[in-house]
């Protein structure tokens, strides 16, 4: 050793039935030197944390390949199914997923509100063309009938004949006036006015209908709200909406009226202790013509949706403490 840190170690094999002997020798430099074999453990440290980091971006390249191979497949079904959504699963890329999957949402909800408006613009060139046909003989009829009643004035059984038809022949007009909303929007009457007298006129109207069915309406007015509105327009949709809450109440339910403010709105909520909306209904509860009553004409809320769009609020469905909850918002601004 010359430095007093090397080492040499020296190995003899010898054979005592021969005369050959095997020697070995080998220098190990800096033995006694402690820096050194730190060196080499640092070294092997690095090339196992070199190793580590190789792995695991091998691994995360292999779940990045993987997801987004199933983000294609996912986007391709969603091509012709948009009721499909991808798998939430937890890997690097469920932001990616989910946003694809909030995007399909929007992109269904406006799809169904685009076939519902073009079922609406359709029925309402059809109602245009038609409307006036039907309400002239309508007219002529009621007032053939109201001649003949008066000719027929103290005949019993020939007055409850002439009531029923007269009755039918209003049912009629009524049905055609539900049509005629579908039709070329007219100019809205809007004004900033209060609700109360509006909400009022409508109770007195389904009064009957709730006595009726024994059912018992809870209204919660805390204030004096007032909103941007056309008040016929206006009491036709509150008329729906709590007629239609009576009905799916039952006999002897309860039916919950609140107003309050919102912000820039005035919410009227309507809850009835009806058994509720499907999910299926919930999406189709607003469609012409869908009904889950019998002997419905499934335009009750249909109507109420358009008469509240013309004047620039909106309704929406869901589910209540008990059976069914509708919220609509009303514009509160000034008027214009």
């Amino acid at each position: 050793m010359q430095d007093g840190k090397d080492l040499v170690l020296v190995a003899v094999s010898a054979n005592p039935a021969g005369e050959l002997s095997d020697w070995s020798l080998r220098r190990i430099i800096n033995f006694s030197d402690s820096s050194e074999l730190n060196k080499r453990l640092l070294l092997v440290a690095v090339m196992g944390i070199s190793l580590v980091a190789i792995g695991a971006v091998l691994r995360l390249s292999f779940n990045l390949q993987r997801g987004f191979e199933m983000i294609q497949a996912g986007l391709e079904r969603l091509r012709t199914n948009v009721h499909y959504r991808l798998p939430d699963q937890n890997h690097e890329l469920r932001t990616i997923v989910q946003a694809v999957n909030t995007m399909a949402d929007s992109r269904q909800k406006l799809e169904t509100d685009l076939r519902r408006e073009d079922r609406l613009r359709v029925m309402g060139r059809v109602v245009a063309g038609i409307a006036h046909e039907i309400r002239n003989p309508l007219n002529s009829i009621r007032l053939s009938i109201r001649l003949l009643a008066k000719r027929l004035q103290g005949q019993a059984p020939a007055g409850e004949i002439i009531a029923l038809i007269t009755s039918e022949i209003d049912r009629l007009d009524s049905l055609l006036k539900s049509l005629l909303v579908f039709g070329a929007d007219e100019p809205e009457k809007l004004r900033r006015q209060p609700l109360q007298p509006v909400l009022e006129r409508t109770l007195a109207l389904v009064k009957p209908r709730a006595e009726e069915h024994g059912v018992k309406i809870q209204v919660t007015a805390p204030c004096e709200c007032q909103a941007l509105v056309d008040g016929n327009y206006l009491q036709q949709a509150l008329m729906n909406l709590l007629l239609n809450a009576i009905d799916a109440s039952g006999q002897n339910g309860e039916v919950g009226l609140s107003l309050n403010p919102a912000d820039a709105h005035v919410e009227i909520s309507f809850e009835d202790s009806g058994p509720g909306l499907s999910l299926e209904q919930q999406e189709r509860i607003f469609e012409a013509f869908y009904t889950t009553k019998a002997g419905g004409t499934g335009l009750g809320l249909a109507v109420t949706k358009t008469l509240l769009e013309k004047m620039g609020a909106t309704i929406e469905s869901g589910k209540g403490p008990r059976g069914a909850r509708f919220r609509v918002l009303l514009p509160a601004g000034v008027e214009a």
